[in-house]
């Protein structure tokens, strides 16, 4: 059984470390979803854990990735992100904007959890950062990811955050990785911009708990020549 959690608090302390090396910027996406656009083998994945009526699943749909040959060539571009699916009969608003942190485990065990985080800017929250699912809606957050070639001997595994940030992981084995997605929100309230008035706004009644989803698996691989 996938290992949950909740806390009424928590204190949210995010590492800003800067790495530098080479530039990422991935567009983080958010999205609403009724029920039908849902797939049944989205829906019975054993991605999801469910907790109070929400379930929470890491969407991953590529599991076999290769690195970069060389320095010269582009990075390879990963579809990730979670989908939180409203299963109770409230409507109930979720943090998207700084709540969602990714862990990895490596081929031989090693975990590693908040390793580095990099921005040359963060984006101030807006309204569109806080989503409302209704009962039987779910919401996506959608910020991707990428694997670049850092030097002969090291890749970095680069994961987007919806405030304009990156994760970033130094890895240097071939192999089978396991990944899993911790939602940490303990602020009911947070002040946003809203585009549509020109204007700060509160926003209250915002989902508050810390939620473990379940490890999913993928491999790393070196590209194959004919």
């Amino acid at each position: 059984m996938a290992s949950i959690q909740l806390l009424a608090e928590l204190p949210l302390q995010l590492p800003f470390i800067s790495d530098g090396g080479q530039k990422l910027i991935l567009l983080a996406k958010n999205k609403r979803e009724s029920p039908a656009a849902m797939t049944t083998m989205e829906l019975n994945n054993s991605n999801t854990v469910e907790v109070d009526g929400i379930r929470f699943e890491t969407i991953m749909p590529e599991r076999i990735l290769t690195i970069p040959a060389s320095l010269q060539e582009r990075p390879t571009l990963v579809e990730l992100g979670i989908r939180i699916t409203n299963n109770t009969s409230n409507a109930l608003q979720f943090c998207l904007y700084d709540a969602i942190i990714p862990e990895l485990m490596t081929p031989d065990g090693k975990i590693l959890r908040q390793e580095s985080y990099f921005s040359d800017w963060l984006e101030a929250p807006v309204k569109s950062d806080f989503p409302i699912a209704m009962p039987g809606e779910a919401v996506s957050f959608l910020p991707g990811g990428a694997i670049w070639r850092w030097n002969d001997e090291y890749f970095q595994f680069t994961i987007a955050v919806g405030n304009g940030g990156s994760w970033l992981f130094q890895l240097s084995q071939l192999g089978t990785y396991q990944l899993r997605f911790e939602y940490i929100n303990t602020a009911k309230k947070r002040k946003v911009r809203d585009p549509d008035i020109l204007k700060t706004k509160l926003i209250e009644n915002i989902w508050t708990g810390v939620v473990l989803l379940p490890f999913v698996e993928f491999r790393l691989l070196r590209p194959q020549y004919n």
